[in-house]
């Protein structure tokens, strides 16, 4: 039930886990800010890793003052304005997980393109010097598919399906439901970034 904080792909810290912050620090040993050992679920973060389970879209801009908080207080000897950042933004998961709950699809991934705009916005607008990596989301009902050929994972997801209804509770239809807002709102999340993109100057946006 412990979040491994420390191999975590982009923000792992743990000695000999392959990830980003630590691939940079082999070229340079300053970098600072990479998460290591672990933390309890619903954790408000760990070093500069803000991701709290469970949370939605309209969660990350609370994550994202938990970051200049600690960038500021944390690491106060390294400089928020001059330093440059590397910020990699994976989230949506959980909004899909209620995909078949909430009615048009359409109308939901409109919704998640507003809150994913005010979300780049805060962060260009709190973070100079920040390279933004955003993922988009994997179809999460495969995750039901493959986890059925498992019995510890059949368990499993009968304990724990309140945290993802559409998934089971809903079946098959509930795992379609999902599928349909996976590639809504990953559009949706290609179309913001192209936005940004268009609008930013890489020679003066630093």
């Amino acid at each position: 039930v412990l979040e491994w904080r420390g191999d975590v792909y982009s923000m792992g810290g743990n000695k000999g886990a392959l990830t980003v912050a630590n691939f940079i620090k082999t070229y340079n040993s300053h970098v600072v800010g990479a998460a290591t050992g672990t933390s309890l679920p619903l954790t408000k973060g760990k070093a500069l890793n803000a991701a709290v389970s469970g949370a939605k879209i309209s969660d990350v801009p609370a994550q994202i003052e938990y970051l200049e908080h600690t960038f500021k207080t944390k690491y106060a000897s390294t400089s928020l304005a001059d330093s440059n950042k590397l910020l990699t933004l994976w989230i949506g998961a959980n909004d899909i997980c209620g995909a078949c709950k909430h009615g048009n699809i359409s109308e939901q991934a409109a919704a998640y393109e507003a809150k994913m705009e005010a979300v780049l916005d805060k962060v260009f607008a709190t973070f100079p010097r920040t390279f933004v990596s955003v993922l988009t989301i994997f179809n999460v009902s495969d995750v039901y598919v493959a986890g059925q050929q498992k019995a510890y994972c059949r368990e499993i997801f009968k304990i724990v399906q309140s945290e993802c209804g559409c998934m089971e509770k809903y079946g098959w239809e509930g795992r379609a439901a999902m599928g349909e807002a996976v590639v809504a709102f990953n559009n949706v999340t290609h179309a913001v970034v192209a936005k940004f993109q268009a609008k930013l100057d890489p020679a003066t946006s630093w």
